[in-house]
């Protein structure tokens, strides 16, 4: 080992994260995030370790070689793992022999975009995006009037990330009528939180009504890929343009990092990287033998949330519960509203896990039946928001888990009950009371970002 070059030295396996099996476990049911390849894995768990030594902005981590000794893996896929780790701006490799990596603060438009790209190459529908807006913007600007109002800088990291990307789609908060951004914006300034709400909300149904192009005009970028925005981030960023839903849903084949190379006029070795940017996006998969090549897949959520999830440490988020009930009372209110007959089937379903699971994993089946409600309420934009932003209260857990509590468990399984029941009957009114039990059991006290 060099001497003079300060490591990472964390003693972690190279997993996910470090957490009990019961904790992994409500993470996977609540995400529906797995990544089996073993970079991501390792980003993760440097992320992780970075997140526990207070992410230290500037500081250089290693040689190489003592980095893959404390992660238990190759030189080769270390550096794997810093390549994601550099896409996603939270490091920047070192050169040389006593190389490793030099610590960075992830960008929000990086991350916001990368978010935006997992939603264009899954088919983010105009109304999702403005119903996402209708809920986002005023929980997003009442927050910063009221971090203006005790003197800090900005809303949470949370939120802001949650606005950045849907500023990344047309008709954003810029074409509102100027009188009312004026007043929105002296609202935020003197720290008026209501009134900030109101007028967020005004903007968003004014701006909707003006039938503004939304997703058309939107395309995926890599602002964060390198530094300097590179060849193969730019060329990456051309093909990712390319990509319709459907294709990404029937796994298209691209072609050959040589016939790619030949359509885009790049080297090889630059549409090597390229291809490397997509597959870490999730949206392509290199396959090999005869017959391989590059081919599209449908975009991966595990991805887009462990990138998500390492912005947040590297800005010192908390895990932010209120936000999170706010998109849990949309969903289970449209999943009242919208469900067929099938999905209620498959409801029922899991509540009955949730009935009958011992109590080590019936946290687990409530998860699962929280990304159910999810799916039926079918709103991509506030579906990988609400994931992010759960999965990653969950994996703050993972170093602490809460004890169990019995009678927590009780309200918890009755707001459930009264969920799934308002749900059955359609009753968008009484599922939403079933959420307010285990609002209330979470996060006493009255909401703070959002008026009944």
């Amino acid at each position: 080992m060099a001497t003079g070059v300060p490591t990472l030295a964390f003693d972690l396996a190279p997993a996910p994260f470090r957490a009990t099996p019961e904790i992994l476990a409500q993470y996977g049911a609540l995400t529906g995030a797995e990544d089996p390849r073993l970079a991501p894995q390792v980003a993760m768990a440097i992320e992780d370790a970075l997140d526990r030594a207070g992410w230290p902005i500037g500081r250089v981590c290693g040689p190489e070689t003592a980095l893959a000794d404390n992660f238990d893996v190759s030189v080769r896929v270390l550096r794997q793992a810093l390549r994601i780790l550099e896409a996603r701006g939270s490091c920047r490799p070192r050169r040389g022999p006593s190389g490793g990596l030099i610590v960075l603060a992830p960008d929000q438009a990086a991350i916001a975009a990368a978010m935006a790209n997992h939603l264009l190459w899954t088919g983010v529908r105009d109304d999702e995006v403005w119903e996402a807006r209708a809920l986002i913007e005023p929980l997003a600007l009442a927050a910063a009037a009221q971090a203006s109002d005790r003197g800090e800088a900005a809303a949470p990291p949370f939120l802001g990330l949650a606005l950045a990307c849907l500023e990344r789609f047309g008709g954003g908060m810029s074409g509102a009528p100027k009188e009312l951004s004026r007043a929105l914006n002296a609202a935020m300034r003197a720290g008026d939180a209501d009134r900030a709400f109101d007028l967020a909300r005004e903007s968003v149904r004014i701006r909707r009504g003006l039938d503004l192009a939304v997703v058309a005009g939107s395309t995926p970028s890599f602002p964060g890929a390198t530094v300097g925005q590179n060849l193969a981030a730019r060329v990456a960023a051309r093909i990712g343009a390319e990509i319709r839903p459907e294709a990404s849903r029937d796994g298209e084949p691209l072609g050959t990092v040589w016939t790619l190379s030949e359509r885009y006029g790049v080297s090889p070795g630059v549409m090597v990287e390229a291809v490397r940017l997509l597959e870490d996006a999730g949206v392509a998969k290199s396959v090999k033998g005869r017959g391989g090549g590059v081919r599209l897949r449908q975009p991966d959520p595990a991805s887009i949330i462990t990138t998500v999830h390492g912005y947040l440490a590297a800005h010192a988020a908390m895990p932010e519960a209120e936000v999170c009930f706010h998109l849990n009372a949309w969903a289970t209110e449209q999943a009242a509203r919208t469900r067929s007959n099938a999905q209620m089937d498959d409801l029922g379903r899991i509540w009955g896990l949730v009935e009958a699971a011992p109590e080590p994993v019936r946290a687990q089946a409530w998860f699962a039946l929280q990304r159910r409600l999810y799916e039926i309420a079918d709103n991509g934009p506030l579906h990988l928001l609400a994931v992010c932003f759960a999965g990653f209260t969950v994996r703050t857990q993972a170093a602490a888990p809460p004890a169990s509590d019995p009678a927590l468990t009780g309200g918890i399984r009755e707001a459930g009950w009264t969920i799934v029941r308002g749900v059955a009957e359609r009753d968008a009114m009484l599922a939403s009371a079933g959420h307010e039990r285990a609002r209330a059991i979470f996060i006493p006290g009255p909401r703070r970002l959002m008026r009944a």
